[in-house]
């Protein structure tokens, strides 16, 4: 069991070490927060215990302490959420055009722009570019990528 998790995690950080920060496919938060805890979940219980989270506490306590595939698995995790966030800064202007285009009149704020930007119909239209985007961003849900 130990052989096949490792095996997985190694596809998965051969994955994401693909990932530039462009506009490739990025893994789903929930499944790279599943992957990460599947590879780190003992070495948090031995090492970390009682440390939640979310202000990088977690990751410090681990630096030195973790197996070779926790750190494997934690720097996969980086990457992918670096690659996200990259692509989140990069959508409103490569999605520009598009937005013009397929979301005229729409106002700022409150995503009203993305979601119109991501209803099947005009996500159909957009540009590969913008599509590419938007999912790299982490942005699609079950309908636009049927839509694609």
């Amino acid at each position: 069991m130990q052989k096949l998790v490792a095996n997985f995690l190694c596809c998965i950080f051969l994955f994401f070490a693909s990932v530039d920060t462009g506009y490739s496919q990025t893994m789903s938060f929930g499944d790279a927060v599943e992957v990460w805890a599947l590879a780190c979940g003992k070495d948090v219980d031995i090492h970390c215990k009682g440390i939640k989270p979310g202000n990088e506490q977690l990751t410090a306590c681990l630096i030195g302490k973790a197996s070779p595939i926790c750190q494997k698995a934690t720097t996969a995790f980086q990457i992918n959420m670096d690659a996200r966030f990259q692509a989140q800064a990069k959508a409103q202007k490569t999605c520009r055009n598009d937005v013009k285009r397929l979301c005229p009149g729409f106002r700022k704020g409150q995503a009203r722009v993305l979601r119109c930007l991501l209803r099947k119909d005009n996500f159909r239209a957009a540009s590969v570019p913008c599509k590419n985007t938007l999912q790299a961003a982490g942005w699609l849900d079950e309908v636009s990528k049927k839509a694609n």
